[in-house]
């Protein structure tokens, strides 16, 4: 009787112990399998053809880059008349709604202009907020942004972080965007929320799915950069572009108008695992904007699950190592195979990211731990 509690003591820390094993590898730095358990989740959103073109029609990008401003004294604050202008512009072709992707921190003399623009446009106009990340500003900056938005009538307003910057495999330790965030802690929902009003969506992170078009780099949105502005001489410039050349493609659209200057407001995404490429932050809010507006959310398991079928498949792959022990590495293999395609399956059809990485691992660590066990059984 002593000597079964004994043997049933031991089983029972070997398998506590692969668990345990698991669950800090989840989080090492050895391991990496978070690391791992991100790669998988790219590589999954790269090759899986999103269905963009219904959203594709609803959304089009303005950026405006080094070229745009070069006349200009200054890259920053964006000038307020060039904003003024190209709002009327968008205004007369009848656009659904305008973003504008920047932050209003700082007083200029043209001010004004911007504040007629936005008060006698027709379409619905949001703007960009610091939300929590105010915190890290100094207040005079955060009295000047409240000041600016407050004169800033009939405007929606939306945070402007993107989301999380996670580890992940385009250097292992790089930061890469993969999800959507939620309200800021004053309430404020996020830009492309207030964008696509897309209310239940900001109510938790949403992994973004990313839009891929026919091949890795294609635009899968109308993305225009603006021209040469002169300042003070080119009011033309704006409209002769945005009335006459887009002017079609821009009809009832949403428009993003952003910076696309060298060095700012760039981020890595899962959409740069080959070439590195950073995307611009007008562009990463256009595919949450669209994925809101199709309605694809992409689903995290919750801990209860995720926990759930961590622990199922190493007592499963325990057992089998501990009972049968002989070909455990086939049973690895093709265990990991199944782990794949139910992943696949489960991410293409029920639009759940699973955890491969942590799976395979439950697999792998539940099989080792089952045949030290019954190396240790037999050598008693």
């Amino acid at each position: 009787m002593r000597k079964l509690l004994k043997n049933l003591i031991t089983f029972c820390s070997l398998w506590i112990g692969a668990i345990v094993l698991v669950i800090v590898a989840e989080d090492s730095g050895v391991f990496r399998l978070n690391n791992l358990n991100s790669l998988a989740m790219d590589w999954m959103l790269l090759f899986e053809k999103g269905d963009f073109w219904s959203y594709n029609q609803d959304i089009a990008v303005i950026l405006i880059d080094d070229v745009t401003l070069l006349d200009y004294p200054a890259r920053s604050p964006t000038n307020r008349v060039l904003l003024s202008e190209l709002i009327d512009a968008l205004n007369s072709v009848r656009v659904r709604k305008i973003g504008l992707d920047y932050l209003f921190d700082r007083v200029t003399i043209d001010d004004r202009a911007l504040f007629d623009s936005i008060s006698r446009s027709v379409a619905k106009i949001v703007v960009g907020t610091s939300g929590d990340s105010s915190i890290y500003w100094p207040y005079e900056l955060v009295d000047i942004e409240k000041d600016i938005l407050s004169r800033m009538q009939s405007v929606d307003r939306g945070h402007l972080m993107i989301g999380p910057s996670f580890p992940g495999w385009l250097a292992l330790e790089d930061p890469v965007i993969r999800e959507h965030i939620p309200y800021a802690s004053d309430g404020t929902a996020s830009f492309a929320c207030a964008l696509a009003s897309a209310g239940d969506a900001c109510s938790d992170y949403e992994v973004i799915r990313w839009s891929i078009g026919s091949d890795q780099r294609s635009d899968v949105f109308p993305t225009f950069r603006l021209p040469r502005h002169i300042p003070n001489e080119a009011r033309d410039v704006v409209f002769d572009r945005v009335v006459g050349s887009w002017g079609q493609i821009l009809e009832g659209r949403i428009v993003i108008v952003g910076s696309a200057l060298v060095g700012q407001d760039q981020h890595l995404t899962p959409l740069g695992i080959f070439d590195r490429k950073r995307e611009f932050g007008a562009i990463i809010h256009a595919h949450i904007v669209g994925q809101m507006l199709n309605e694809q959310p992409l689903r995290n398991l919750n801990s209860t699950e995720h926990y759930s079928i961590v622990v199922l498949l190493l007592s499963l792959s325990f057992c089998y190592g501990f009972l049968i022990e002989r070909k455990s590495g086939i049973f690895v293999l093709s265990s990991s195979i199944l782990l794949c395609i139910a992943s696949i399956v489960l991410f293409r059809y029920g639009d759940i990211v699973l955890t491969l990485a942590t799976c395979i691992a439950s697999v792998v660590f539940g099989s080792l731990f089952g045949k030290f066990g019954k190396w240790l059984f037999t050598k008693k």
